[in-house]
């Protein structure tokens, strides 16, 4: 899965980022959903946070 974003609590990051994001930036057939699910599953694991929330944005293709 391509990751865009470390985990982080800084907003105007994510703000910045996510306004960088372009529709074909990445070239790929298809949309691993269960994949990212499970990097980002992964990911927020390893966090002690009390909240943990994944946002999934997708092409809409599977």
């Amino acid at each position: 899965p391509y990751s865009v974003s470390p985990i982080t609590l800084d907003h105007d990051w994510l703000i910045d980022n996510m306004n960088r994001l372009r529709i074909g930036d990445i070239e790929a057939d298809g949309t691993a959903i269960g994949s990212a699910i499970a990097a980002a599953t992964t990911r927020l694991t390893e966090r002690e946070a009390k909240s943990k929330i994944i946002v999934l944005v997708t092409d809409g293709d599977s």
